[in-house]
């Protein structure tokens, strides 16, 4: 069954909770989602396209230097 545009929800859960085991190097002091391509963090990357498709709620799920990125949400949304 498909749904029409009209009818998908206006929120969103982004998973960010990674370790970045991969990216040892540069997660060693901050979460994946605040490592920065082309001077932007992640996870603004995510937020704006979501934003931009009529997302208006959306929950992020943290682990990984968690507090960092709280902070960092916390003062976009501001």
């Amino acid at each position: 069954m498909t749904r029409s545009i009209s009818q998908l929800s206006d929120t969103a859960m982004v998973l960010a909770a990674g370790l970045g085991k991969r990216m040892r190097h540069l997660t060693d002091d901050r979460p994946k989602a605040l490592i920065e391509v082309c001077d932007i963090p992640l996870i603004d990357g995510v937020l704006d396209r979501l934003g931009a498709a009529g997302v208006s709620r959306v929950v992020v799920n943290v682990h990984h230097h968690a507090a960092a990125l709280q902070e960092y949400l916390g003062a976009r949304q501001q």
